[in-house]
């Protein structure tokens, strides 16, 4: 039987791929929670790391407001109310999934685009820090474990506790301004080739320049960065 997990990777793969997914989901979500409506300030950064024991595809933003919300002792506990407020980002962004469910089967349409960066890791695990507007730091994150079913902690990972999480996991410092920054361990081989060759930076070109576009005096625009150089992607004028 597929897992709602499973049939949302397989949706993604018959549309335009997992990795065109990743790039037009992420953007879609940040822009979405911009701070400014006139998009000022606003900015997204892809990062490639590669070190010998470990590669990481890191997708931060800036110029939102972070995960902000209530905390809570078990995310699973959270009622489903949560997705009518507003306020409540850090719950609607962890609650999108049942604990336990066979091979990482998702709790609802809410926050499918989510998953698009687990599906894009070759060993299906995601990581996310959040330096917030309304002042705290959390960050947690989500594998399949030996058993093949989905995992993550019922609450995040606060402040201190947080920013040593991340330096464990990944060796990351914290964010020094405000916002999102989800980290794929391992991006599979169709990611990690088209972040190197230009394609993905080609992708969001042909796909944002016009919805971007008309903001693209505000915005601090989309870098890529791969190994320490960075690159700002162009949006053609059409």
């Amino acid at each position: 039987t597929r897992t709602l997990y499973s049939q949302i990777g397989q949706d993604y793969e018959r549309a335009k791929g997992l990795v065109h997914g990743l790039m037009k989901d992420s953007i879609q979500n940040s822009f979405g929670h911009k701070v400014n409506d006139n998009g000022d300030g606003w900015g997204m950064e892809y990062e490639l790391i590669e070190n010998p024991d470990q590669k990481l595809l890191t997708v931060a933003d800036w110029g939102t407001t972070g995960l902000i919300g209530d905390t809570y002792d078990n995310i699973h506990e959270v009622s489903d109310h949560i997705f009518r407020d507003p306020y409540q980002k850090l719950a609607k962004f962890e609650k999108i999934i049942n604990p336990g469910m066979n091979v990482a089967g998702a709790g609802g349409n809410q926050g499918r685009g989510n998953t698009t960066y687990q599906h894009n890791s070759a060993v299906d695990k995601m990581m996310w820090d959040s330096l917030c507007e309304d002042g705290k730091y959390i960050a947690n994150y989500r594998y399949i474990d030996e058993n093949n079913r989905l995992r993550q902690f019922d609450c995040p990972y606060l402040n201190e506790e947080a920013h040593k999480f991340i330096n464990d996991e990944a060796n990351l410092q914290p964010l020094e301004r405000v916002g999102l920054r989800i980290t794929i361990f391992s991006p599979n081989e169709g990611l990690n080739a088209a972040i190197k060759d230009g394609t993905f930076s080609k992708n969001i070109g042909n796909t944002w320049h016009e919805p971007l576009g008309k903001f693209r005096k505000n915005i601090d625009g989309i870098f890529i960065t791969v190994n320490g150089k960075q690159k700002k992607v162009e949006l053609p004028e059409h």
